[in-house]
Formats: structure tokens, C-alpha cells, sequence
């Protein structure tokens, strides 16, 4: 059965996020239907799922920034040999459109040249066409051409089905601008670090919330995704029931989510957030935290870098601490650059930081706690 085939997926994540993802893998297993041990590897983790139940991985999983399935691996050390192995691999089964878009990238590699590469896979994949026709369903049902993912490693070729279409921190639902937002795969990633075995509710509060990513995040980790995948169309999911999930996930132990920002436009725009509480207030003048208790707070403030800092990172960090001190929250955590100075926050102390990259920049989510 098409649906019941074992097909390996591996879930791309940003490096240095990877035991996060495999973390909530595990604690999510039970939503897509069955636990199958992953292996973590650099930049992701792979897992041998059956196709209906592996698809599911980009509606469940919040912290991947994109899916692919293994498709085929061959050795080619020459052009020619690249052409007919990949000429006689069975594209028909895994494609529905025959011009896929190539992605290749090659590492100690004979063949390091990827264009050249792409012009061979092109040639060889007309062929094959030529020998087996597709059906015309792509045609008739308008379809994108799917993503096939090529990387070389001493001179193996490993093929890969990309499954996602755009990128998973896209959620599908559109959210206001802010500048240098922190993506919410990200996002993501910090809020399960920053909720670890935690179980009894905290009040959550951003008080730079920005456009509102870590609220919206973790209020939402526990929801399937319901945007557009590439799965959807692709050979492989034809005839087979649409996917749903099997069971509910649990989220984190959120009492409520608060978030502040003290930039006018911003607040202008802020869409009406279900369950999150929006306000405009400026941190270090006139910041209202939530009386709840516990209180978290979890922050991406602005590192001086795109965004400049009045008198300086060092200051602005040492103000920052000083000013989240005298709010006596239970924990803190802040996404820093790693080349910040050590950051001070009165009555807490400093736990294990989370390193990763920000769009290029190095930094850490940085935990403290009571």
C-alpha cells in the first residue's frame, strides 16, 4: 500500500537546535501516530516513517525549518555515470510534474561543479521521461514543479523529495512587520528550552514583543499546522486519505501571554490576537508586567547591531538587567548576541544558554532563574 510504505524523512533544523527538535519529535509522536526512534544528526534528525504517517511531520512539528524524503543515493564519479544512474532512477513514482527544481550541492566531489551537475540531472531526467511518460495529471491539475534536493559527499549523490514547499517558519496566517523579527521556528526552539520540565502554569509576558512571535509560538505549539504543504500534490500522496492528526498535543503551562512595545507604529498595526494580550508601554519607563505569579519573561531586545542602542551595548545590557530585576520574575530568558558581556539580573541566577544562529548573527538564549 502507497500509504503504508516506509520512506526515511529528515527534519532540516537550524544547527545547534537539534536536540530541541528531537525533543519535541518525541513528545509529539503520539499526534502523528506512532513513535519510531530518530537519529540526530548535524543540522536535523532523520526518522523511518510510513508515508502517512511521516507528512505529517510538517503540520505537527514547529521547531524544523523544513521536511525532505530520501528518495535514492548512487555513486557517480563522471558526468556520464551521473547521466544514466540518474536516468534509470524511478522518477514516476516519486514525481508528478517532470521538471522538478533542482537544489544540489556537492562536498569533496569530482563532480564539484553544481551547475554543470544540474545540466546533467535536466538531460538525464528528459530522458527518462522519454522512455516512461509521465501521466498528464500535472497538466490537468496545474501543478508546481516539485523541489528535488541532490547533495554530493565524496562523489555519493543522495536524492531528496522536498515536501514542505515554503520554508515551515512561514505558519501560513500573515502577522504584523516588525524590524529584525526572530523567526518562529526560533522562536520556537527558545520557548521549549526556556519551558524544559516545566509543568504548573506561568504567566508568560514579552515586554519587546515586536510583532508578537514567541506569544503567538507558544500559544500555538501545541496546534497542527493547517497551511499548504508540497505533499500534498506530489505522486507520492496520490490516492492516499488526507492527513489528520491522531491525537492532541500538550502545550506549554501558559496562565496567560502578555506582550509590550513601545514602538507607536507597530502598536498601530497589531492584528487582535486570540488569548494575547497586546499594550503599548515603554520597558524602562512605564512597563506594566502581568500581577500573575509566576512570572516568566521571555525577550528578543534589539542587540545593537541593525538597530542601534543609545550609549552602547554594554549599557543597554546592564540597564536591561537592572530593569528586569526590579519586576522579580521566576525566570528569564533572553536571545542575545553570544559576544554580549555577561548580563546581570538581580535575584536570579544564570543557567545553560542555548547557542544558535539569527539570520547570520551568533547568539545565545540566555536562562536565568530564581
Amino acid at each position: 500500500m502507497r500509504a503504508s510504505e516506509v520512506w526515511t524523512f529528515f527534519c532540516v533544523v537550524t544547527p545547534g537546535l537539534e536536540a530541541q527538535a528531537l525533543a519535541e519529535y518525541e513528545a509529539k509522536s503520539n499526534v502523528l501516530g506512532a513513535l519510531k526512534p530518530a537519529r540526530a544528526i548535524a543540522g536535523g534528525f532523520e526518522v523511518e516513517l510510513p508515508w502517512e504517517i511521516g507528512r505529517g511531520l510538517t503540520r505537527v512539528l514547529k521547531i524544523p525549518t523544513r521536511v525532505i524524503v530520501r528518495l535514492a543515493q548512487i555513486k557517480a564519479r563522471d558526468f556520464p555515470t551521473l547521466f544514466q544512474k540518474t536516468r534509470d532512477l524511478t522518477w514516476g513514482r516519486w514525481l508528478a510534474h517532470p521538471i522538478p527544481r533542482w537544489k544540489v550541492a556537492a562536498h569533496q566531489c569530482r563532480l564539484i561543479h553544481t551547475g554543470r551537475v544540474e545540466e546533467t540531472l535536466t538531460e538525464a531526467l528528459a530522458a527518462h521521461v522519454a522512455r516512461q511518460p509521465f501521466s498528464t495529471r500535472w497538466q490537468k491539475e496545474n501543478l508546481a514543479a516539485e523541489t528535488v534536493r541532490v547533495r554530493g559527499v565524496d562523489d555519493v549523490w543522495t536524492f531528496s523529495l522536498d515536501i514542505t514547499g515554503e520554508a515551515l517558519f512561514k505558519r501560513g496566517a500573515d502577522h504584523t512587520d516588525a524590524e529584525a523579527p526572530l523567526r518562529e521556528t526560533l522562536a520556537a526552539a527558545v520557548l521549549a528550552h526556556l519551558f524544559a520540565g516545566q509543568a504548573t502554569p506561568v504567566h508568560l509576558w514579552d515586554p519587546m514583543c515586536g510583532s508578537g512571535t514567541f506569544l503567538r509560538e507558544a500559544r500555538d505549539f501545541a496546534a497542527a499546522s493547517v497551511r499548504a504543504d508540497a505533499w500534498e500534490k506530489c505522486a507520492l500522496n496520490l490516492g492516499v486519505a488526507p492527513w489528520k492528526p491522531q491525537a492532541s498535543a500538550v502545550g506549554f503551562p501558559i496562565a496567560s501571554l502578555t506582550g509590550h512595545d513601545n514602538d507607536e507604529s507597530l502598536a498601530a498595526r497589531w492584528p487582535t490576537l486570540e488569548s494575547i494580550t497586546l499594550a503599548r508601554h515603554d520597558f524602562f519607563l512605564d512597563a506594566a508586567p502581568p500581577s500573575g505569579r509566576p512570572l516568566w519573561v521571555v525577550c528578543n531586545p534589539p542587540y545593537g547591531e541593525r538597530l542601534p542602542l543609545a550609549g552602547g551595548v554594554g549599557a543597554f545590557a546592564q540597564r536591561l538587567g537592572a530593569q528586569l530585576g526590579t519586576f522579580s520574575p521566576e525566570r528569564v530568558c533572553l536571545v542575545v548576541p553570544q559576544s554580549w558581556p555577561r548580563l546581570e539580573i538581580p535575584g536570579l541566577t544564570p543557567r545553560e544558554a542555548l547557542p544558535f544562529s539569527n539570520g547570520g548573527i551568533k547568539v545565545e538564549a540566555r536562562l536565568w532563574s530564581r
